[in-house]
């Protein structure tokens, strides 16, 4: 009982990590969207503050400027670089100085903000008369201040407050831009971090599951007890495989791998981690459907969509309620898929994930799937979980749609397509003959662990099997044998570049089979520039039967 416990709690913990993950991170490709969105928006902020027809200046206590645009500099008649460090009062002339230093502390007082009226000397000494309003930042450590020529003309009150007000609302926007694109670096290294744990999680795992298979095919017959002992371990190993995956198609934009799934099944499997993750205090209640759905679909993703909403709804819920999640079969009628948001009418999996909590306001609505927005309060919500849910589903060619009102609970509706058609099969890989050979395969693996694994599997089956623990050995092992019939080797290697190893490789024997093995996700195949005729990928971590296969078909290809 003891070790089941352990096991379940050890389940939460993942599975928890995995849904705090995905609230934290977002695909890399949307990063790269968003924070190119951002920098464009930055670089808009910044024609807009350069060539404003007001000079803004960012002001210490003494009077140091510490920033000026492109209109403050030509409005001194000095260049902005020679600027930067200088005191504004070394401009102001003698019979304004006092005003302006007194004008100053007012403004890092807290005192009386009016503005002020002072000359001021161009860089050719010629006088000219402005006008300074500022507002002091938050931290009291500088200002800002907006300075008009009047020399000619003065500006209203009003006007000049205007002018004042959105220079404070264009230092809050940029204020705000620099808070997302700090928040998009943050995730983009979170996401690389959690491909890279991945990594070493799978290599791991290969081995776990290497050898596992080993000791169940090695087992006699009659001893049921080590056999399922074994099998056990196999499933855990498996479900961490799937985990890891998960981490790699979240923080790397891996494309999902949709199959014929029956979408009830899928959720039954879900639904004792969302007990985990919304405790005691909440009821939870499920209705499936007595026909089967089938839906093509990423099994882990549409976990991570129902993990993900089971979460907001436990935090919606925070004195206990209920959660109840329903799935029925729907038909969109030609005409009505766009009040659904939907690409096209036909027959539809519902899948509703509906709570008591405390509601959303009508207003919000239209605001909840955007990536960044949150009505969480600050640490305890990035305003990225609903996003991710929106663009998985949106993957799978459905709609997320949301109804809630205040006081009154929340219902998000998630459309599926329905398959028509087999389930996706699954042999029993133990019943299978093994794929063996006898030609010369050269493995290329620096993780020892994987590469005595690897060379055990394929000589058992036959073949000949050289190792190699780096680029360079790999390359004098390949040069030393010209009966190497394929090489089977891990993407990223030490000491030489796999694309550089590949390039030798082929120089020596033009032609020569590769298949790459990773623990990354298929995209670091196209980066690595690996990704060309001949090459194949298998990610880890990986099943004696299915290298075997691999193997072997690749080996008897023309």
């Amino acid at each position: 009982m003891g070790d089941q416990m352990t096991e379940v709690e050890a389940q939460r913990l993942v599975h928890e990590l995995q849904v705090h993950q995905h609230e934290l991170e977002m695909q890399n490709e949307e990063l790269r969207n968003i924070r190119a969105e951002l920098e464009a928006m930055l670089d808009k902020y910044t024609d807009l503050y350069d060539f404003a027809p007001v000079g803004y200046f960012t002001l210490g206590r003494d009077g140091t400027i510490h920033a000026v645009n492109l209109t403050g500099a030509c409005l001194l008649g000095i260049e902005r670089s020679r600027l930067v460090g200088r005191r504004l009062g070394l401009s102001v002339s003698d019979e304004s100085r006092k005003v302006f230093h007194d004008f100053l502390d007012l403004v890092f007082s807290g005192g009386n903000k009016e503005a002020c009226e002072v000359g001021l000397l161009n860089g050719l000494r010629t006088p000219l008369f402005a006008r300074i309003e500022a507002i002091a930042s938050v931290s009291g450590a500088e200002c800002r201040a907006a300075v008009i020529d009047i020399t000619e003309q003065k500006l209203t009150e009003s006007e000049l407050q205007q002018t004042v007000e959105s220079l404070g609302n264009e230092i809050a926007e940029r204020k705000k831009i620099e808070k997302q694109l700090l928040q998009a670096q943050k995730m983009e290294s979170i996401g690389l971090l959690a491909g890279g744990v991945a990594h070493e999680f799978n290599n791991m795992l290969t081995a776990i599951i290497g050898y596992g298979e080993d000791i169940r095919d090695s087992l006699p017959g009659d001893d049921e007890h080590l056999r399922g002992c074994i099998e056990q371990v196999l499933r855990g190993a498996g479900r961490a495989a799937e985990l890891t995956g998960s981490l790699l198609a979240f923080s790397r934009k891996q494309e999902n791998d949709p199959k014929p799934v029956q979408i009830d099944t899928v959720i039954a499997n879900t639904i004792k981690l969302i007990r985990k993750v919304i405790g005691e205090d909440i009821e939870l209640s499920f209705v499936l459907p007595c026909k089967k759905l089938i839906v093509m679909a990423d099994s882990a993703q549409m976990e991570h969509v129902l993990l993900n909403l089971a979460t907001n709804a436990r935090d919606a819920m925070p004195d206990g309620g209920r959660l109840s999640i329903s799935v029925r079969n729907v038909t969109v009628t030609e005409g009505a898929e766009k009040s659904y948001d939907l690409p096209a009418h036909g027959n539809y999996a519902l899948i509703s994930v509906a709570d008591t909590g405390m509601g959303i306001e009508k207003e919000l609505l239209s605001r909840l799937f955007e990536p960044f927005y949150t009505t969480k309060e600050v640490g305890k919500g990035t305003g990225l979980g609903l996003s991710i849910v929106y663009g998985i589903v949106k993957q799978h060619n459905g709609s997320v749609l949301v109804n809630s009102e205040p006081g009154k609970g929340t219902t998000f509706d998630i459309y599926l397509p329905l398959f028509y058609g087999p389930l996706a099969g699954e042999e029993d890989e133990t019943s299978l003959p093994v794929a063996g050979g006898t030609e010369t395969l050269l493995v290329v693996e620096d993780e020892e662990m994987v590469r005595v694994l690897m060379k055990q599997i394929l000589e058992k089956a036959g073949y000949t099997v050289i190792v190699a623990c780096d680029g360079q050995d790999a390359i004098a092992k390949f040069r030393e044998r010209d009966d190497i019939s394929l090489v089977l080797s891990d993407v990223v290697m030490p000491k030489k570049i796999t694309g550089d190893i590949l390039d030798d490789m082929r120089r020596f024997k033009p032609g020569i089979k590769v298949v790459f093995i990773s623990g990354y996700s298929s995209d670091i195949m196209l980066k690595k520039g690996l990704k060309e005729e001949g090459t194949e990928l298998i990610t880890k971590p990986v099943k004696k039967y299915e290298l075997l296969r691999k193997i072997r078909e690749i080996l008897d290809r023309g």
